[in-house]
């Protein structure tokens, strides 16, 4: 009778270590899994205020940013908003077009907001609703 339940808690126990096994690497596969920014379009529009190269890097912050997001969001575009969007000169706001997987929509009311520093880099400030970045949005 020992022996049995000798072999049965052993079962048990191997049994046990597997299933922790198998969440344990599920888990790190997952939390891996990155938003895909690999397919970005960019919308530059016109501006009298910014160049190209700035909406470039901006841009990338964005994708470096949003890559870091769960793995079932799709970055599509990236849209400048053009100059009259930031009230002074100091801004850059594009705007956010992403497929999310988790509600199986396309989401446009999003954006981040970019500032320069003095340093001449680019820096985010915030990514958030559009309505919440000011009168202009």
């Amino acid at each position: 009778m020992n022996d049995v339940k000798n072999r049965v808690c052993a079962t048990s126990r191997a049994l046990a270590c597997l299933i922790l096994l198998v969440l344990i690497f599920t888990g790190c596969q997952m939390k891996n899994q990155k938003a895909d920014v690999s397919e970005v379009q960019i919308d530059y529009g016109t501006s009298a205020r910014y160049t190209r190269a700035d909406i470039d890097a901006c841009a990338a912050l964005a994708k470096a940013q949003f890559s870091g997001f769960s793995h079932n969001l799709v970055l599509q575009r990236l849209i400048f908003m053009g100059d009259d969007y930031c009230p002074s000169d100091d801004c850059l706001i594009l705007k956010a077009v992403y497929y999310d997987g988790y509600i199986d929509q396309t989401v446009t009311d999003f954006g981040w907001r970019f500032s320069p520093g003095e340093d001449g880099e680019w820096y985010i400030e915030d990514f958030t609703e559009l309505s919440n970045m000011g009168d202009h949005i």
